[in-house]
């Protein structure tokens, strides 16, 4: 070892003594070298601590909700207080975030917006910042929790990805905080930092170590990759640091108790000309769908904000909440069952065996889109699995395919249309189904996202 210390030495020396012949000032590159390894370890710190937070909370938020989901399912009257929570929801939100709901769109547009580089200057002036930090302070930690808890207590159909990227989003900005405090230099960049956590946040709560990564670079950075080499150089920095956040991300979650469920395919098809032909039939079908979704959302949304105006009310935020949750509960009485509140994902299971109604995926489409539309939290991503499964099972009959099979295609299909990331639904669907159906999501994910329309859950 000391032969091998004293070779390092004898060759530094030796450079030291060409590049001073050479009139190279030798203290400007150490210093440079020194600035880069400093600048790097810190990113990685950064990166672990964000992890090592996003993880942690999202193994509480899973573990919250599947708490109240048994309590809700063990006592089904209480869906009867649902316009009730919805109002406690919109009153919290009232207080603590200045009358705004600070979603996952919002966080996306920040991060994307072509004229904000999130350099130190534009991060403290910018209005559109100052509302972003406003609005991800630490108190919005236990308000997104009481509030994801009690969407999933009353019965709404929401999922869970939205309340963790909004949790995601306050350890960033706590930690950016923290760092302004303790740094004089090697700052990270912010938007490194929300991007950190924003995949962190997805692979944490869907229990994937990839597809979370390239799906907070391809939502954020989609449209400039293909214009830009700037944004090609630096993603491959990007994509490092959110690999090890979501990989540390992941592994806090399971140690903390959070649980994923994996559902495997037993029967692939061979791959005909007959059966290609009805993958991509398939694809079409999944990508009409997964807008139908997308389209149904927003009209309920623009319409409960025309009728229930912030000009017209004082509060009317907590009043479209409240019509929301009486609308909810009046449809889950109509149908006579709550196999489609919260996150239905015994609907996912029972489709994988083809145990599913024919409308499953319409009846969910419908609940989701007036709890999404009408204010309660929680995400998209759960509700779109289940409706992409259910659907799917739905084809398989028509089709006369393997109805595991066509469940796991659609869960990624329908998906794909609805977030138009061709990409992350295509690694999602490897995770999740395995190398064996690679040339299936590579299909399935391409007709889904062609024959999709423009709009998407991610404005």
């Amino acid at each position: 070892m000391n032969y091998y210390l004293k070779l390092f030495n004898f060759y530094t020396q030796e450079r030291e003594i060409e590049l001073k012949n050479k009139n190279v000032d030798v203290s400007i590159i150490k210093n440079k070298v020194m600035y880069f390894l400093k600048d790097v370890f810190t990113k990685i710190i950064v990166s672990v601590v964000v992890g090592v937070c996003c993880g942690f909370l999202a193994a509480i938020l899973i573990r919250s909700v599947s708490f109240v989901t048994d309590i809700r399912t063990s006592n089904p009257w209480i869906k009867l207080f649902l316009p009730f929570f919805g109002v406690l929801i919109g009153l919290m939100y009232n207080k603590f975030s200045s009358n705004n709901v600070f979603g996952v769109n919002r966080t996306l547009q920040v991060l994307s917006n072509s004229d904000l580089e999130f350099n130190e200057q534009s991060y403290e002036s910018s209005e559109e910042i100052c509302k972003f930090k406003r609005l991800n302070s630490p108190i919005l930690i236990p308000i997104t929790f009481v509030a994801t808890t009690l969407s999933h207590l009353s019965g709404a159909s929401v999922g869970r990805l939205g309340a963790c990227v909004q949790l995601g989003n306050c350890v960033s900005e706590f930690i950016k905080n923290i760092l302004d405090k303790i740094q004089t230099s090697n700052k990270v960049s912010v938007k490194i930092i929300f991007l950190i956590g924003l995949s962190a946040s997805v692979s944490s709560i869907l229990g994937v170590y990839f597809a979370g990564t390239i799906f907070a670079l391809e939502v954020v950075f989609r449209k400039k990759l293909l214009n830009n080499y700037k944004y090609i150089k630096n993603s491959f920095e990007y994509l490092f640091l959110c690999l090890i956040s979501s990989f540390i991300a992941v592994k806090i979650a399971k140690f903390f108790g959070a649980t994923y469920t994996r559902y495997k395919i037993f029967n692939f098809p061979g791959l005909s000309t007959v059966n290609i032909f009805k993958l991509v039939v398939s694809g079409v079908l999944f990508a009409i769908v997964g807008s139908l979704f997308v389209v149904s959302v927003d009209l309920v949304k623009n319409i409960s904000k025309k009728i229930i105006s912030d000009k017209t009310f004082k509060r009317a935020s907590v009043i479209r909440t409240f019509v929301g949750g009486i609308l909810i509960l009046l449809f889950v009485l109509c149908l006579g069952t709550d196999k489609y509140n919260g996150l239905s994902t015994d609907l996912i299971k029972n489709s994988f065996f083809g145990e599913v109604a024919d409308f499953d995926f319409l009846k969910k489409i419908i609940l989701t889109s007036l709890s999404l539309g009408m204010g309660f939290q929680g995400g998209d991503v759960t509700p779109l699995f289940v409706i992409g499964s259910t659907f799917g099972a739905t084809v398989g009959k028509m089709l006369l395919l393997p109805s595991n099979f066509v469940a796991s295609i659609g869960y990624i299909g329908v998906f794909t249309s609805a977030t138009k990331l061709p990409i992350t639904c295509f690694i999602l669907g490897i995770e999740l189904f395995g190398l064996k159906s690679i040339v299936y999501m590579m299909i399935i994910c391409a007709v889904s996202y062609l024959f999709s329309s423009k709009s998407s859950i991610y404005k």
